[in-house]
């Protein structure tokens, strides 16, 4: 139940701040306040993919767990084919595969 509780605070958490990166951080021209937030989000990715991996072990059903270990790799298997010209797609592509994480552990 809390660990449950939990992804979802930092599933959400973590895409509103991949909102936020992608509308105003990309637009900084001070570093310093861009590798502060970039340090911030990595922890919160670290975090999102610990719980994931957590989760998987509690949640019934073979279904569900191969579903929440794609939701919890995600991050490395988009993160293979981003590149510098086109990391706003894959930016949207993770803010909408971790939306849908959200949505479906809420569900279960």
């Amino acid at each position: 139940m809390y660990l449950k509780l939990f992804f979802i605070i930092i599933g959400s958490l973590l895409a509103a701040l991949l909102i936020l990166e992608i509308t105003y951080v990309y637009n900084l021209k001070d570093n310093m306040k861009k590798s502060s937030f970039v340090s911030f989000l990595t922890g919160l990715f670290l975090l999102y993919v610990i719980s994931a991996l957590s989760l998987m072990i509690i949640i019934p059903g073979v279904f569900n767990k191969l579903l929440i270990l794609g939701f919890g790799l995600s991050p490395f298997i988009i993160g293979r084919f981003v590149t510098y010209n086109n990391i706003k797609i894959y930016s949207i592509i993770q803010i909408l595969c971790i939306i849908i994480s959200v949505g479906y552990v809420t569900l279960i």
